[in-house]
């Protein structure tokens, strides 16, 4: 019953919207995003609402396609969703579903940091590094760390990364001691008893190896690596939730519009039409 509560409020919440307007729908995998989202879209003609939060069930990703997925049996046209690739360009899989939509990059973090956004960002936040150079550092430090995540996912291992703490391998720079990057994720996962040189192994993988950094690499890891070396970077201690607000602050409507995200977003609008929109 606990599964379905959250559903139920969201699909009666859509489906009392449509009863008053003919507004389209984009549902995301938190309140988070769904505040970062709305900026883009034009609320009189869409309803942007989180999936994961009315279910305390459901992981963020599940919670969107199963809302979908209700949606599409029971009618209701002009559903989408956005969910962070994560994994999916790593794995090369095709979207799980027409009407979900993914981020260009790994997930939005990376893409507010590959995008001219974080020029803005580093110059609010006063770095002492300029923002070509910080992005570049950022990507090749968060790498090691990245290919593990994308290798254990693959190969199904399991491996738990909320107790990772980069402090313990990012040094000024920033910059990332691979060695000790997977002797932090071995420590905090002794159950499954991975060896250093395995997870060594994960980090020259000839998939991650092979593509971008941005599909590789996590945005999460790429602020917590700011956070990090905010004192050096910056001047100041910075926390994680002001690195965030401070990134999403700095991305523009003009950034959003250069993404694939907004492209497939628009060509799906266009199915859509004249009776439901997106954009203004």
């Amino acid at each position: 019953m606990r599964r379905n509560l959250g559903s139920n409020v969201l699909f009666n919440l859509v489906m009392m919207t449509r009863q008053r307007s003919q507004r389209s729908v984009l549902l995301t995998e938190s309140d988070q995003d769904t505040d970062f989202y709305r900026r883009f879209v034009s609320e009189p003609h869409c309803l942007v609402r989180s999936a994961s939060t009315h279910d305390g069930v459901l992981p963020n990703r599940e919670g969107v396609l199963v809302n979908l997925e209700r949606f599409s049996q029971c009618h209701v046209r002009a559903c989408a969703g956005i969910i962070d690739a994560d994994n999916d360009y790593v794995l090369r899989r095709p979207k799980p579903i027409p009407e979900v939509f993914l981020t260009d990059k790994t997930d939005k973090e990376t893409s507010v940091i590959d995008s001219a956004a974080f020029e803005s960002f580093c110059v609010s936040l006063k770095s002492s590094v300029p923002a070509i150079d910080l992005r570049r550092l950022l990507y090749e430090s968060a790498f090691p760390l990245g290919a593990i995540r994308r290798v254990s996912h693959r190969e199904g291992m399991g491996i738990d990364f909320k107790n990772i703490n980069v402090s313990n391998f990012i040094t000024e720079g920033p910059a990332c001691v691979s060695s000790k990057c997977c002797e932090e994720v071995a420590s905090t996962n002794p159950d499954l008893a991975l060896s250093v040189q395995t997870l060594a192994d994960f980090t020259r993988d000839e998939c991650c190896l092979s593509l971008p950094r941005t599909h590789v690499v996590r945005g999460h890891d790429l602020v917590a690596i700011l956070e990090s070396q905010s004192q050096s970077l910056f001047g100041r201690e910075v926390s994680q939730r002001e690195l965030e607000y401070e990134l999403a602050k700095a991305y523009t409507f003009g950034h959003f519009r250069t993404t694939m995200t907004y492209a497939d977003l628009r060509e799906w609008e266009g199915a859509i039409l004249p009776t439901y929109k997106l954009f203004a």
